[in-house]
């Protein structure tokens, strides 16, 4: 063969195995930690996007009704931003004000 050579050591051509954590191992160990962050981060996402659900819900019902009623398209919007804003900082207010467990998991 060519660039063949036998007069390398043996201990040359086998990999030395210096560390009990095989690449496997590794790659499993890494999935499973990215994979709790990533959850992590989600449910983050999901609590911190759960607080404007509410008041979008409230502003787009109110902004519909609006429009049905014969508001107009202007109409509909103004009534349906006014509304959000207004569940918005009520939800805020009451959360931020009171005390009772069970009236702050009812608003959250």
């Amino acid at each position: 063969m060519i660039g063949y050579n036998t007069s390398a050591p043996l201990w040359w051509w086998r990999r030395a195995r210096s560390t009990l954590v095989t690449e496997t191992i590794t790659m499993i160990a890494i999935g499973l930690i990215l994979m709790i962050v990533g959850l992590a981060a989600v449910c983050w996402l999901l609590f911190s996007l759960a607080v404007y659900a509410l008041p979008l819900f409230a502003g787009v019902s109110a902004g519909l009704y609006a429009h049905g009623t014969g508001a107009g398209l202007f109409g509909a919007i103004l009534v349906g931003t006014l509304t959000g804003a207004a569940m918005l900082v009520a939800g805020q207010v009451v959360f931020a004000t009171v005390r009772a467990p069970l009236a702050r998991v009812a608003v959250a």
